[in-house]
């Protein structure tokens, strides 16, 4: 499969067609990212990929799915016209710098293209327009930063591997109908994102609003790890109170916080209304994450106290381990 034409560590490589096919179906089939084929088909062949190359072949997937197997180059492959072939060093330039994690903004876009196009002698106005289109051009968009915490591949199949490993020591002390998983999430009164679908051209656009945009309540979502679900708790801001509970609109638990958010305080009267004082029994147990609440001193001597065992899942692996993380 593997013969000689990219530079690659000092080392010539050829791939043929009828491999980028297979990582551009793979792609298409599982509707997973460049990135994620590369790290498979890496693992799978023992043998480190390029990201780059992946991202090219996918970019340029219809020229190559047309491509005999056979052959080497797709149809046309070659010498591009000279700006063309500029936008390409962009393209490959920007993609090498997110593998690497660094920030590429569209002013660096419009800079950087300047740049190349001054130095070759062309005359190229970089604005708005241009950089709009070359981004549609290439599949660039712009993207949110994640709050994940960022761990490095041997990293993250460590910690999953630590945590599976210690949690299936413990079930056989665990009593899965008094051991709880739960979360906490914010629900906005009104979607707060300034963003419509209208008519193209449009000057003005005005979006009704209630005024409530900014207010929140905080929903602490939890399950037996049995299946059964547990009630909810709901946290509205005001003058902190006692935890009540409420049958006629639920069952669900509501209370009252100065900012509508869980602190240690609260957590510990929430435990007590879910593992009641009377109850004794062993193997209780709650599996959350690493939130800094979660983990204070006063929780955890609080469920010491109790005898109710405490799982938290190591930082980062929320997405990967945490059921209830949406």
């Amino acid at each position: 499969m593997l013969s000689l034409t990219i530079k690659q560590n000092n080392l010539l490589l050829l791939f043929d067609a009828s491999f980028k096919k297979e990582v551009i179906e793979y792609i298409d089939d599982n509707r997973t990212t460049v990135y994620d084929a590369c790290k498979y088909f890496s693992t799978r062949d023992r043998f480190q990929y390029n990201e780059g190359n992946f991202y090219t072949w996918y970019r340029n997937r219809e020229s190559i799915l047309a491509t005999a197997n056979s052959k080497k180059r797709a149809s046309g492959g070659g010498r591009r016209p000279l700006l063309g072939e500029l936008e390409e060093l962009l393209a490959d330039e920007i993609v090498e710098m997110r593998i690497q994690k660094m920030k590429v903004t569209r002013s660096f876009i419009s800079d950087r293209a300047f740049e190349i196009a001054r130095d070759n002698d062309i005359n190229l106005v970089c604005g708005h327009h241009w950089v709009t289109n070359f981004m549609e051009r290439h599949g660039f968009s712009l993207r949110r930063c994640t709050n994940l915490t960022t761990l490095n591949d041997n990293e993250l199949i460590n910690r999953a591997v630590q945590y599976m490993t210690y949690l299936n020591n413990r079930l056989p002390y665990l009593n899965l109908s008094k051991t709880l998983l739960m979360d906490e999430t914010a629900i906005y009164f009104e979607d707060s994102r300034r963003q419509t679908v209208d008519l193209a051209g449009r000057h003005h656009v005005v979006i009704k609003s209630t005024g409530f945009s900014s207010m929140r309540i905080t929903a602490a979502v939890s399950v037996w790890a049995n299946g059964s679900k547990a009630a909810p708790l709901l946290i509205h801001k005001g003058k902190e109170g006692p935890i009540e509970y409420v049958t006629n609109n639920g069952p669900l638990f509501f209370t009252h916080q100065s900012k509508a958010w869980v602190n240690a305080e609260l957590l510990i009267k929430w435990i007590d209304c879910m593992f009641p004082i009377i109850d004794m029994s062993p193997g209780k147990c709650i599996v959350w994450d690493s939130c800094r609440a979660h983990i204070a001193t006063s929780v955890k001597e609080h469920c010491r106290r109790r005898s109710i065992e405490m799982i938290v899942i190591p930082g980062g692996m929320m997405p990967y381990l945490q059921a209830g993380d949406i």
